[in-house]
């Protein structure tokens, strides 16, 4: 389907080469269309109010946020965000050849605080990893016929 335009903030209009469809349950998948159809946001609101909207756009990936504007102050939160991880000694650099598990991807998130700051963060996509049940740490439980037999003994041997 192509996307033609949306009406009001949240119906999208879209054709399917015969017919025009508008739906409100549309997914965008390519980064392109989803930064137009902010944009295009962004412009209805500011029209409908008769004021510019004078807030910066949270970057979704790591290309939009060097491509923006604000790209100097992105960077900065970026490299203020790999000194305290490092600091921190959250992760052991070791050779990709060496690497005995499964490689975690990361991403970056960017988040615009209420005063104004710019935080990044580096997280890493958690989802990837396969937990083996295994190894997982079990508590001991003792069944309750047990613990009757155990109190029952200890209060006739008292």
């Amino acid at each position: 389907m192509a996307y033609i335009g949306h009406k009001g903030s949240k119906i999208y209009v879209l054709w399917d080469g015969v017919r025009i469809h508008h739906s409100r349950d549309v997914r965008f998948t390519n980064q392109l269309w989803v930064d137009y159809i902010n944009q295009q946001q962004q412009e209805t609101i500011a029209a409908i109010t008769s004021q510019p909207v004078t807030q910066p756009i949270e970057p979704t990936s790591y290309q939009q946020a060097t491509s923006m504007p604000e790209a100097d102050k992105w960077h900065t939160s970026m490299e203020k965000e790999l000194n305290a991880l490092k600091k921190k000694e959250t992760w052991i650099e070791i050779p990709k050849a060496e690497a005995k598990g499964k490689i975690l991807s990361g991403k970056w998130v960017y988040k615009i605080k209420d005063d104004g700051t710019y935080k990044s963060r580096w997280v890493i996509r958690g989802f990837e990893q396969q937990l083996n049940p295994w190894d997982e740490t079990r508590a001991a439980v003792v069944q309750g016929t047990t613990t009757r037999i155990l109190l029952a003994l200890a209060a006739k041997y008292d």
